[in-house]
């Protein structure tokens, strides 16, 4: 007997599932399917037979050639937002850079009256012991070399908040120890102790010096020049106020004014955050069908791409989503946590 007259004899017992997995994996393959599958078909298969079929054409059809296809789109819109607030991000520093840059290289003048009277203002400051302790710690140099740890991969280390905290607190006690022995000037006990700043660096032999609000130096001028140290001031104030990333953006005077700036890394961030979570909902479901089909079909079952205008598999989503979101930590602004996939799974199924 040929094996065609043996499978011509298998047909008429084949259940309604079997002829539509059948079907399913020629058409997967590409391959016509073979008549007798369906004319061989008892009437009482008709309706579940029908039923796996329309399954498929649901899954294929609907979900595979524009469900995903969507969804795919979406995910690209979702990259161009994304580098949309990269972009936003990516100018926020450089600003900052150049304010840096300013800060280190420019000095504010001053004229020498008022540079003295500065002077006098800082020597008479009364300051937190802690500040001060932090202050002594920085200036340490001779850390052992236990006290170092290294923060990434390069060769660039910093002292470990153990060493950082045993010193600060050793500092502490040794000022406290000056003060009980007038050597510096304080007032106030525990933690509110703080100490005179003229007298703190009086006592080591240090010179009190005015530091301006926005640079790091003074450049002295004599008292004479004191009409061209103000429009210098000037100058340097509205380059200052140029680079100042907060204030990029407003639009209006205060106190109504608003950040243009501000408001639109606000919405960008917030609405990178709630589209990616819906699109992750999306992708769940797609999930979740497709898994179910497979179910009751009792196998594997996967969308196959659209001949035609072929699309991603679906699988590729998911990448595509974690991919996202990892770019997404890099602003703070992600949303997906490991699992959260299972996790829609099982809410969903609650429902039913």
């Amino acid at each position: 007997m040929s094996i065609d007259a043996r499978l011509n004899k298998l047909m008429p017992v084949l259940s309604a599932r079997e002829r539509a997995i059948l079907i399913l994996e020629s058409w997967k393959d590409d391959r016509p399917e073979d008549p007798s599958w369906r004319w061989s078909m008892p009437s009482s298969q008709a309706h579940e037979f029908n039923r796996y079929i329309g399954l498929m054409n649901g899954a294929n059809l609907k979900i595979g050639t524009i469900y995903i296809v969507l969804i795919n789109q979406f995910i690209d819109k979702l990259e161009l937002r994304f580098c949309w607030y990269v972009a936003l991000k990516l100018w926020e520093e450089q600003i900052d850079d150049i304010r840096r840059i300013v800060q280190v290289s420019s000095r504010e003048p001053i004229i020498e009256s008022d540079y003295e009277a500065e002077v006098t203002r800082a020597r008479e400051e009364w300051v937190p012991v802690t500040e001060l302790a932090e202050f002594l710690a920085g200036q340490k140099t001779d850390w052992a070399e236990t006290d170092w740890e290294s923060v990434d991969e390069s060769e660039t280390r910093e002292v470990t908040d153990a060493a950082w905290d045993r010193e600060v607190k050793s500092q502490g006690r040794r000022l406290r120890t000056l003060v009980e022995s007038k050597e510096i000037l304080a007032r106030g006990k525990g933690r509110s102790l703080k100490l005179q700043m003229g007298s703190f660096d009086g006592a080591f032999g240090r010179t009190t010096a005015a530091v301006p609000e926005d640079l790091l130096r003074y450049r002295i001028v004599p008292d004479r020049f004191a009409d061209e140290v103000e429009q210098e001031r000037r100058s340097q104030e509205a380059m200052l106020a140029t680079l100042e990333w907060e204030r990029i953006g407003i639009v209006g005077d205060p106190p109504g004014a608003i950040n243009v700036r501000k408001r639109l890394m606000e919405a960008l961030q917030t609405s990178l955050s709630g589209c990616f979570s819906d699109c992750w909902h999306q992708l769940s479901a797609v999930e979740t069908v497709v898994e179910e089909i497979g179910a009751s079909m009792r196998r594997p079952f996967s969308v196959k791409a659209n001949v035609v205008a072929p699309v991603p598999c679906r699988s590729s989503c998911p990448a595509s989503i974690r991919t996202l979101d990892g770019r997404l930590d890099l602003v703070h602004a992600g949303v997906l946590s490991d699992g959260a996939l299972q996790s829609d799974r099982r809410t969903r199924r609650s429902w039913q």
